[in-house]
């Protein structure tokens, strides 16, 4: 899968001549979007999707453009209020063979007033559908019971079909609609001998399928763009709406008046105008049409949002917990001998340092998951004593105070050891014993080793 690049001078001066006609963004230096995307970045951000809201929506009939844009005068009101930019969504396109996940969508009709209103070019579309018009075609489902290749019809209507793959807001973990348009001008007989075998029937096939044909065969008769096949004009359009299988969509876009349209246009966040590789060809519509599965990732930098900012909380997450069957109880017998075995001295071996330490004066080890009451005494191995600690973190209720924050104190669950004896002395690197004696639970003995670190006089 590829892109057509805006501004691609590949296919502008090869293959058109006009520089012109692949720049459906008209945001270079000295063009009317300039301000829209002054770094371009959004022009760079992918050779494949682009936002609708920067696709270039004018009619001209001078300079005859490909552009997934809505081509009406009227588009200009999509951008009303503010540049919409703000408003584009992280999204995950996901294209798969698996129906199973292929989403519901409209297929709109991408040929353009270009096509359709000049007469020399006799290349109408299906059932005279506009531009973004829902296509004039029977509806389809997801199988070929036929096996002529062509999507059988489900008798919903007209323009609905499926789109292969899905589309997830990553921010709010949302499936989102997303939708598929065709240009059905390309099915002219007039036009049929210009099409590679890959192209032949692709306008008029309710399928997305795009070739790899970018330029008709000949082009002498034609404009510019009707000569810009671009894979039969497939593009694709991500929404901002949460998905409901384009029920929303499709009633917008079945309406005649252009401010009722806004809507739709307003939700869609994402364009794209696909084509496969040269030489690559997707499968059948029973096969699912894709040949292997892919995901395209789209990023933009976000502030943290909320979904609304009224209701509980201004909008913002709310969580509620319930402990239950979870209060202290008094130890057993077998918990009393286990509450000692919890008891350990970290690091150990000591090397050096401990992550306990922050900076270079320091010497730390801890003593942890002691009781509340208990007395530690620490002993060379040759018996000698080094250090003790009376320690007593039995929990106490303070006076009863006016305004008083706290009325127990905290218990620490560990206590540290600078590594150094009763005199305030460092010990020596060796091995050292660590009695444990707490009141009412019973004795435990810890061996720590020391390995302490070079002399270093910088801190002298």
């Amino acid at each position: 899968l590829r892109g057509v690049k805006d501004d691609d001078v590949s296919i502008d001066l090869v293959l058109t001549q006009n520089p012109d006609v692949v720049n459906y963004m008209k945001t270079s230096p000295n063009e009317s979007d300039f301000n829209y995307d002054p770094k371009r970045a959004y022009q760079n951000l992918s050779d494949l999707f682009v936002p609708f809201l920067l696709t270039d929506y004018r009619p001209n009939t001078t300079i005859p453009l490909i552009t997934p844009a809505w081509i009406s005068n009227s588009a200009n009101l999509v951008r009303s209020g503010n540049n919409g930019l703000f408003n584009l969504n992280n999204v995950d396109i996901v294209f798969t063979k698996d129906k199973s996940k292929w989403s519901r969508c409209v297929v709109v009709e991408t040929s353009s007033p270009n096509y359709y209103d000049r007469n020399a070019l006799n290349a109408a579309t299906e059932g005279g559908a506009l531009n973004f018009e829902l296509r004039k075609h029977v509806s389809v489902g997801k199988e070929d019971a036929n096996n002529d290749g062509l999507p059988d019809g489900d008798g919903d209507g007209l323009g609905m079909g499926w789109f292969p793959g899905y589309a997830i807001d990553v921010e709010t973990g949302k499936r989102l609609n997303i939708f598929f348009g065709e240009n059905s001008s390309y099915d002219d007989n007039s036009l049929a001998a210009n099409y590679l075998p890959e192209s032949v029937g692709l306008g008029r096939d309710m399928m997305w399928k795009p070739s790899s044909q970018f330029g008709l065969t000949q082009r002498s008769a034609f404009s510019w763009q009707t000569y810009c096949y671009a894979g039969g004009q497939h593009y694709i359009y991500v929404t901002s709406q949460e998905y409901d299988a384009c029920a929303t969509l499709r009633t917008q876009f079945a309406q005649s008046s252009p401010f009722a349209k806004l809507p739709a246009f307003k939700a869609i966040t994402w364009a794209a105008m696909p084509m496969l590789a040269a030489g690559t060809k997707m499968l059948s519509y029973k096969e699912g049409l894709i040949p292997n599965d892919a995901t395209v990732k789209l990023r933009v930098n976000n502030p943290y949002q909320v979904a609304t900012a009224s209701g509980k909380n201004g909008g913002h997450p709310t969580y509620k917990f319930e402990i239950k069957s979870k209060a202290a109880q008094t130890l057993d017998a077998v918990g009393i001998d286990n509450q000692l075995d919890m008891m350990n001295v970290v690091p150990n071996p000591y090397y050096a340092r401990s992550d306990y330490e922050i900076n270079q004066f320091q010497t730390t080890v801890k003593i942890t998951n002691l009781p509340a009451k208990a007395t530690v005494t620490i002993y060379s191995m040759d018996g000698k004593y080094i250090r003790d600690f009376k320690r007593d973190e039995v929990p106490e209720v303070n006076p009863v105070e006016t305004n008083q924050g706290i009325r127990t104190k905290q218990m620490l669950p560990d206590l540290q050891w600078d590594l150094k004896n009763h005199k305030g002395i460092p010990v020596a690197s060796g091995a050292y014993l660590i009695h444990v004696e707490a009141p009412g639970l019973g004795e435990r003995t810890l061996k720590l080793m020391v390995i302490n670190r070079e002399f270093d006089p910088s801190r002298l």
